[in-house]
């Protein structure tokens, strides 16, 4: 049987969390760091994140931009209200599993974390039915085209009047 790696994404990896996570994710056989994120200006942004980490060079590296945390199959985020909410935003519209584990998040805040969801899921239903939909004309375009033909009767044309 063939191991899946599961691929990771970490925002916040600059900070304690963020880099007990990475530790763990180098651990872990059946896991890899894809993308690791953090804030614009923090001074982490350019860094190897394992060397960060404690772990030794890993070649990924910090960056700014947490939209290349769709890279991953699970982002795993550990950062403030705010950027959860962002974070969950960036998964729900790339299909990804988001594991959540910040503290201080309100139910507003979890409501919009679920609505995103939400809508991601409605957009996936929508993209599927379309999708079938679009498979049925194409099924009854192909049978239509093999009825019979209508055939033009080869009598003489009868002249007009005028």
């Amino acid at each position: 049987m063939t191991a899946h790696t599961i691929k990771i994404g970490i925002p916040g990896a600059a900070g304690r969390m963020g880099r007990m996570l990475i530790r763990e994710i180098d651990a872990a056989p059946d896991l890899e760091l894809v993308a690791a994120s953090d804030r614009a200006g923090t001074d982490a942004i350019g860094q190897d994140s394992g060397l960060l980490a404690g772990t030794g060079c890993n070649d990924i590296i910090i960056g700014d931009d947490p939209a290349t945390l769709a890279a991953a199959d699970v982002i795993i985020d550990f950062t403030s209200p705010a950027a959860s909410v962002a974070h969950a935003a960036i998964a729900a519209d790339a299909g990804r599993a988001l594991v959540v584990g910040t503290t201080g998040l309100t139910a507003a805040d979890e409501d919009l974390m679920e609505q995103e969801e939400l809508e991601e899921e409605l957009e996936e239903e929508l993209s599927a039915t379309q999708a079938d939909l679009r498979a049925a004309e194409d099924a009854e375009l192909e049978r239509g085209s093999k009825k019979p033909k209508a055939t033009r009767s080869k009598g003489k044309k009868a002249k007009s009047r005028r």
